[in-house]
């Protein structure tokens, strides 16, 4: 078996631990623990900061590659956003622990680390409007379906779907993937349905 590099065993420690405890719930200890490495090693990287760093921005870079992918084929209109959607969603499907680090973010978690969303979030979210386009991301509508969306997302992948009786239907299991799937696809048919007009698609219809 090939062993993995240092720096990738830290890394993926480090993501873990932000995910299940937040950034401020994990010490850089249990990082250099769980990763079978010295801390000095942990202080070469940057610290528990650094990590938390590259890691986002290591997520931010794949997310800009996949961004490029969807525009090469986008279409306006809410079916061209409802697979920008599709993709976002396979994206935190393959990385659960960054959807869950963002999470944490939400509830102010490492606030002494103040340029995160200047550096992350913000360039993601301007990429995205430039993809769909000024007339679609000024829109209002757009704006609905681009916060829902996000709800949605990140409300599945920390908490899963309740179901009657049974436990909730998660990111981690087929059936709450396939679910989810679903359901997103409803939402946006019922937006469409419900008159939204994006991209100078205008569909009013009663629901």
């Amino acid at each position: 078996m090939t062993e993995v590099p240092d720096d990738d065993r830290v890394t993926q420690a480090a993501a873990r631990l932000f995910a299940s405890l937040g950034y401020d719930g994990a010490t850089a200890d249990m990082i250099a623990e769980s990763a079978g490495v010295d801390r000095s090693t942990i202080e070469s990287m940057g610290g528990k900061s650094g990590l938390y760093h590259r890691i986002l921005q290591t997520s931010f870079d794949e997310q800009m590659l996949l961004f490029d992918e969807v525009e090469k084929t986008f279409t306006p209109g809410l079916r061209g956003l409802q697979r920008f959607t599709e993709e976002i969603v396979e994206y935190y499907f393959d990385h659960l622990d960054i959807a869950a680090i963002w999470h944490h973010r939400m509830m102010a978690d490492a606030a002494d680390l103040q340029d995160i969303e200047a550096r992350f979030r913000d360039p993601a979210v301007r990429r995205a409007a430039a993809i769909v386009g000024m007339s679609t991301s000024d829109n209002p509508d757009y704006e609905l379906v681009h916060t829902v969306g996000g709800w949605c997302i990140y409300g599945f992948f920390m908490q899963g779907i309740p179901t009657n009786g049974g436990p909730p239907l998660t990111a981690q299991t087929p059936e709450g993937r396939v679910k989810f799937r679903s359901m997103m696809i409803r939402l946006h048919d019922l937006l469409e349905r419900g008159g939204l007009s994006v991209g100078g698609t205008d569909t009013e219809t009663s629901v």
